[in-house]
Order: structure tokens, then C-alpha cells, then sequence
């Protein structure tokens, strides 16, 4: 089984990098095989920096979404990698970082906590960065490796509760796949927001959905942003139908933290002023008002 398979294999296809009798991470010179990945989850800090340069998606995995990003080229709009296979696809995921490293959270210890698959090519016996010290300790690169991979653990079980509030609020929509067949065979079936459905949510919905944290609107505002990053044949269509959407009024998002504002009187704003030029405007004839405060 490939690298690119493993990353998305059960646990049967894993061991503890303490079985592995290889101590040294090989990863190749160049970068053709960060896009055969397909799609890879990343950590909620990394959740903006990411918008900027791939396609966000949300995938399932035993019935429990989780959010990454888009990988396969069949998908992008431009190239990861050029034809002498060097990155030139910006910022690199952690999860890139740290492949084919996954940690499971039942150790402190790298050793025990880290899991690899069982056939991995990215280590060796011979070639690539050390994993341990001579005295057996983890080295410095492992260390670094241990922490990306427990903070991609931690994202993926804290956003997991943000996620479900996405799938409630019934705003995720199936990505369509890349015209001829031309996808990944690790790329699984991915999903995105759906734009019309999220410009109709109601106020008090956004509120509830944030109450006690942001990060279900947070992640549904990059993920509509991130699309500038996806292939106009991948890009996600509306389950919302245009007479129901036509018939429901939809609105724009400029209420998005607009609700119950009030202006107290000042100099700054005088509520006096406002008036005046507001009555300006609604006035019948509909010329402008020479005494409009300057």
C-alpha cells in the first residue's frame, strides 16, 4: 500500500513509530507527491493562512466531519508543483509537514504517540533527518514533528463540535468532482459551503451558532472565501432552488455584527445631524438640502 493510500487507512494500517527499526525521516527532494495526498486536515490556527492558498473541504470519516485542504491539482486553479517538481504552492500545511506522522494522544513520549504506516517510504535506515539522539532521546526535528502532529489531534477533536453545527444548519454541499475523471484516487468525496443557504440564515441562528464559540461561522466565512482557490467546474452548486431562494428574499451578509447598534449623542456623531440629513434625503422632491451639516 502506497503513502498516499495509508493516509487515509484505518488504525490496522498503522504502527507506533517505536516498532519501526527505521530512524530517519526521508522525505524526497522534490514535492510531486504532496498533491497525490489529495486532501489533508489542518489545524484551526493554520485555518486562515490556508484560505489564502488552497480550497478548503470538509470531508467524513467514519460519519464525523473534519476540515483540511485541497491538494489534488485536478481541483486548484494553479499548480502546487512545477515541472521540475519544486513547491511553489505557498504555505505549507502542517499536515504536509508532518506526513506520514499522526498522532493518536496516548503518549507524551514521540515514540509512543506518533504512528506511521506500516510501509511507509519516508523512513529510512540510511538517509534523511535523524529521529533520535545518540542516546536514544528524540531528537529536535521529532520534537517539532510530535508537537504539528498533536496540534492537528487537538484541532481535529475541538472543531468537531463547530463542524456538526455546519451539518445541523444544513449549509454543507458536495464539491463536484474535476471533469474526466482526473482526480486522486486518495481524494475522498469533499464538501463546502453552500453561499445561498449561509446568506439566509437568520440573525438569531448566527447567534446561537456562536454563543459559546466563534469558529462554525469562522470556518463557514473562510471556506466561501477559500473558493477562489477551486477550479470553476469543481465549485459547489446550491441545494437551495432559485424559486425557493427567489421566494425567501435572500439577503446579504452586511448584518453580520450590525444587529442592535446605538449611537450615543456627541460630538462625533450628532443625532441631530443624522436626523437633518436624513430628512434630506427621504425628501419628496428628491433635490439635496443646501443646509446639510458640513
Amino acid at each position: 500500500m502506497s503513502d498516499t493510500a495509508a493516509a487515509g487507512a484505518p488504525p490496522g494500517g498503522l504502527k507506533p513509530l517505536r516498532g519501526t527499526a527505521r530512524p530517519r525521516h526521508a522525505v524526497p527532494a522534490h514535492s510531486r507527491w504532496v498533491p497525490a495526498l489529495g486532501w489533508q486536515p489542518i489545524a484551526y490556527s493554520e485555518l486562515h493562512l490556508c484560505a489564502h492558498y488552497y480550497p478548503l473541504a470538509i470531508r467524513f470519516s467514519r460519519g464525523l466531519p473534519l476540515l483540511g485542504v485541497i491538494l489534488d491539482e485536478a481541483y486548484l486553479t494553479r499548480p502546487l508543483v512545477d515541472a521540475a517538481g519544486t513547491w511553489q504552492g505557498g504555505y505549507m500545511p502542517m499536515a504536509v509537514r508532518t506526513f506520514p506522522f499522526q498522532a493518536t494522544g496516548n503518549s507524551v513520549d514521540p515514540f509512543d504517540d506518533l504512528v506511521v504506516p506500516a510501509d511507509t517510504d519516508f523512513l529510512s535506515a540510511e538517509t534523511g533527518t535523524l529521529l533520535c539522539r545518540e542516546d536514544g532521546a528524540p531528537s529536535s526535528h521529532l520534537q517539532t514533528l510530535h508537537r504539528l502532529a498533536r496540534q492537528l489531534l487537538d484541532s481535529r477533536r475541538s472543531l468537531a463540535a463547530a463542524l456538526d453545527h455546519l451539518l445541523i444548519a444544513g449549509l454543507l454541499v458536495p464539491l463536484r468532482p474535476p471533469p474526466n475523471g482526473t482526480a486522486q484516487p486518495t481524494t475522498p468525496k469533499l464538501y463546502s459551503i453552500d453561499r445561498t443557504r449561509f446568506a439566509e440564515i437568520e440573525p438569531a441562528a448566527f447567534a446561537a451558532m456562536a454563543r459559546q464559540r466563534f469558529a462554525s461561522v469562522d470556518i463557514a466565512v473562510a471556506c466561501q472565501f477559500s473558493l477562489h482557490r477551486l477550479r470553476s467546474e469543481c465549485q459547489p452548486k446550491s441545494t437551495r432552488s432559485a424559486l425557493a431562494a427567489s421566494a425567501a428574499g435572500g439577503r446579504g451578509l452586511d448584518f453580520l455584527g450590525m444587529e442592535d447598534i446605538a449611537i450615543d449623542d456627541g460630538d462625533l456623531f450628532s443625532l441631530g445631524d443624522l436626523e437633518a440629513t436624513h430628512s434630506g434625503l427621504d425628501a419628496p422632491d428628491g433635490d439635496a438640502r443646501d443646509d446639510l451639516p458640513v
